[in-house]
């Protein structure tokens, strides 16, 4: 079973577009390369560890291993368009993207800082956690070396201006992969949805 599902992986980074080894990595990482079917504390189950509401906006039965691994590389594949880039796209599939939103990066959650340390070294990456003044993996190709400001984590401080930070680092992330300008925000109430506004 373990090699159908490792097959498979590889065929639905085909259908969705996603790098085979960034699709196998988060295979491994999820869940040992589907050795472990545990479920999660936060409820994700799976070969892919899908949350139940992601599974069923991405259309796709969570318990079956094959449709769940096929809504987890899905899921991948719309969060690297949106972000445009493979660190920030895979935080968001550890950590959600709107904690990457707010945070205008990479969270400063230790699980999501070791996720991405155990993606990009899977992949071929840098180690992050030692070398994070540089922003260059936008434009990484899947093997070479990717590295981006990973915000180590600061001191409590009740002080602290959590919404300012946010919005200054997310401007500047935009302005980093070259995304400039306002959009429109519609007047059109409709239910949110966790894959809104991914594309």
């Amino acid at each position: 079973m373990a090699g159908q599902l490792a097959k498979h992986v590889d065929a639905m980074a085909a259908k969705y577009g996603v790098p085979v080894s960034h699709a196998r990595a988060i295979f491994e990482i999820e869940s040992s390369s589907g050795a472990n079917k545990a479920t999660s504390k936060a409820g994700a189950r799976g070969p892919m560890q899908l949350m139940p509401a992601t599974a069923k906006e991405l259309g796709v039965n969570i318990d079956n291993p094959l449709e769940n691994i096929e809504g987890g590389v899905k899921y991948y594949g719309k969060l690297l368009k949106r972000f445009g880039d493979p660190i920030l796209a895979v935080a968001a599939y550890n950590a959600g993207p709107g904690n990457v939103r707010k945070a205008g990066g990479v969270p400063r959650f230790k699980e999501t800082q070791d996720y991405v340390r155990k993606f990009t070294g899977m992949v071929g990456g840098e180690n992050l956690m030692e070398k994070p003044k540089q922003y260059t993996g936008r434009s990484a190709k899947p093997g070479a070396p990717v590295t981006i400001d990973l915000m180590p984590p600061k001191p409590y401080d009740p002080n602290f201006d959590v919404e300012g930070e946010t919005e200054s680092n997310f401007a500047s992330l935009l302005a980093k992969i070259g995304v400039g300008g306002k959009k429109k925000r519609s007047t059109k109430k409709k239910s949110p949805g966790i894959l809104d506004g991914l594309f």
